[in-house]
């Protein structure tokens, strides 16, 4: 499914911008860690990679205040090794 496919390389991109940052991270890698094929990078992005890496960081967001959100009531010890 298409969706899924766009879902995928976002994650993707996510977790090699993570690890790896944004000037070692290449649609290349993307492609290969997702396994897209190679014409869904223009037809779900068709502003580049900077389409990508903000999609990208918006996931990463999200996800960051899920965390934090499931961690009301908490001690501030516990979010931080929830969060961390």
């Amino acid at each position: 499914m298409v969706s899924e496919t766009r879902d995928r390389m976002i994650a993707g991109a996510a977790r090699l911008l993570a690890q790896r940052g944004l000037q070692e991270t290449s649609f290349s890698e993307v492609l290969e860690l997702t396994g897209a094929p190679r014409g869904s990078i223009y037809h779900h992005f068709p502003d580049g990679k900077d389409q990508l890496v903000a999609s990208a960081i918006d996931l990463a967001g999200a996800h960051a205040i899920a965390l934090i959100e499931s961690s009301a009531g908490l001690s501030a010890e516990d979010i931080t090794t929830h969060f961390v």
